[in-house]
């Protein structure tokens, strides 16, 4: 058989796939742009007789130049024009190839005037070339958009005796922007087992997360906590377990690649998306065992740059470093705004304990507290009595035996005024004398030991918090102050 006569066979198997499923009366529409009319008659035609698994090439051509080529070889599909382009297959086979073999039209035109001219297909908006695993390949082309009945003129082959209306959907699955079939690699999340600590940084906050199973030696509370922030504080400060299920459990999880947008960004581009100075980053520390059985220390950070209003995320970039060898890659992807924002806004305030005073009112059982104050000084201890009651635990004031309650409701006082601002940059510490004092000669015998604490004024809000010589915190002067007004009033009771 002859190429032509080929091409012809097949043209007649392409026309006889028409599957009449109701032949209504002819229906007279406008051509659009025109006063003419055409006569349709309605039925369902399936656009092509192929199915997936029968296709070994797509290309597509937009009226404005852009296009796209696809091919299929060893069960995988590839950019036609860029074999290292990331296409996913499995998704171009399931949004695009899966779509088109069910294609259908609902109309056909037995009649038109001015010819193709009328109807766009002269100039096509859009030209699909699907060629099946035979070699032999089908031509589609669409025209202008018809409004009266809401859909496009569609030519096969060239055949100008047989004109289809069909829909927008060949024209949605032939994406211009070939990006819409790459691959989206998963956000890199931790593991615990392996995970050393998480850096976030925003801006020039910077701030790391670590996890310690057994809890470490700074952690004061004695209470086992496994999480804690070391940067920015001078050291590991401890989170609040609910607090961190927050953070696990619906802030982290926000986290997620909604598309990839270049593969191998170069450096202009990467100026362009605001990844040569980007506003932020996420990192993971973690611990691998290579080959040779050693313990190899590697990283991921994801690098966060300039919001995309047409994307609906944030541009970002992937660096991993295996030992000391590290990957710079090339990729961009779009992070969804919901976790870029929510890694950008991470703020150890919000997860750390609010007591950052760490002072339990048993550190000092057998010991004493001193507070200094603008109307004077007081010594205060605290002896327990049997451990099923209160009623014997005995508190004074010098030599004076007070009111247990009314003292416990100011020591909950004290402990509960809550940090609003951490101190980064440490340039910025005041070395003025303080305006309130309290001295604890805890009876524990541990990191900590005794703890003093000064109250400094920082500025016309806040006090800068000296907790045993480190300053890491501010505390509204409010809240301070009334605080020891509080323990003012209540200590002139007994002088």
């Amino acid at each position: 058989m002859t190429s032509i006569a080929k091409k012809k066979r097949n043209n007649i198997i392409i026309m006889g796939a028409v599957v009449v499923i109701l032949m209504a009366a002819l229906i007279a529409v406008k051509i659009a742009g025109s006063d003419s009319e055409v006569e349709t008659e309605e039925y369902t035609y399936a656009l092509t007789t192929l199915k997936s698994g029968q296709i070994s090439s797509i290309s597509y051509t937009y009226s404005d130049g852009s296009s796209a080529s696809y091919k299929y070889a060893d069960g995988q599909w590839y950019n036609g024009d860029d074999s290292e382009f990331p296409l996913s297959s499995s998704g171009f086979e399931n949004q695009f190839v899966a779509s088109f073999v069910e294609l259908t039209s609902s109309r056909k035109l037995t009649e038109y005037e001015g010819g193709i001219e009328a109807l766009g297909l002269d100039n096509p908006e859009l030209t699909v070339t699907v060629t099946g695993n035979d070699s032999v390949s089908t031509v589609y082309k669409v025209g202008n958009y018809n409004p009266t009945i809401g859909e496009y003129y569609l030519m096969i082959n060239e055949d100008k005796d047989n004109i289809y209306m069909i829909t927008d959907d060949l024209m949605y699955i032939c994406r211009k922007d070939i990006y819409d079939y790459a691959t989206v690699d998963a956000f890199p999340t931790y593991s615990l087992d392996t995970m050393d600590y998480m850096e976030f940084v925003s801006g020039d906050s910077k701030s790391t997360l670590l996890y310690r199973e057994e809890g470490i030696e700074e952690d004061i509370t004695g209470y086992g906590w496994s999480w804690f922030f070391q940067q920015p504080f001078s050291h590991a400060m401890p989170c609040e377990t609910s607090k961190m299920d927050t953070m696990l459990e619906d802030v982290l999880p926000l986290c997620e690649y909604i598309k990839t947008v270049n593969y191998k960004a170069n450096s202009e581009e990467l100026k362009e998306y605001g990844l040569d100075n980007p506003r932020g980053s996420y990192s993971i520390y973690f611990d691998e065992t290579d080959d040779d059985g050693n313990i190899v220390n590697c990283s991921i950070t994801v690098y966060i740059g300039n919001p995309s209003d047409e994307e609906g995320g944030y541009y970002t970039r992937e660096v991993k470093r295996v030992g000391l060898t590290q990957d710079n890659s090339g990729v961009v992807r779009i992070l969804s705004s919901s976790g870029a924002e929510a890694l950008l806004g991470i703020n150890p305030l919000d997860y750390i304990l609010s007591n950052v005073l760490f002072l339990e009112i048993e550190d000092i059982n057998g010991s004493t507290i001193k507070f200094n104050t603008q109307e004077g000084e007081y010594t205060f201890s605290y002896e327990d009595g049997d451990e099923s009651t209160l009623s014997d635990d005995v508190y004074k004031m010098g030599e004076t035996v007070i009111d247990s309650e009314g003292f416990r409701s100011l020591w909950n006082k004290m402990v509960s005024i809550n940090p609003e601002r951490i101190i980064t940059d440490k340039s910025t510490v005041k070395s003025d004398e303080p305006v309130y004092t309290i001295m604890a000669d805890r009876i524990e015998d541990d990191y900590y030991g005794d703890i003093t604490v000064k109250f400094i004024k920082y500025d016309s809000n806040y006090y800068q918090v000296e907790i045993n010589g480190v300053t890491d915190f501010l505390m509204r002067i409010r809240d301070v102050d009334e605080f020891f007004g509080e323990l003012d009033e209540y200590a002139s009771e007994y002088k």
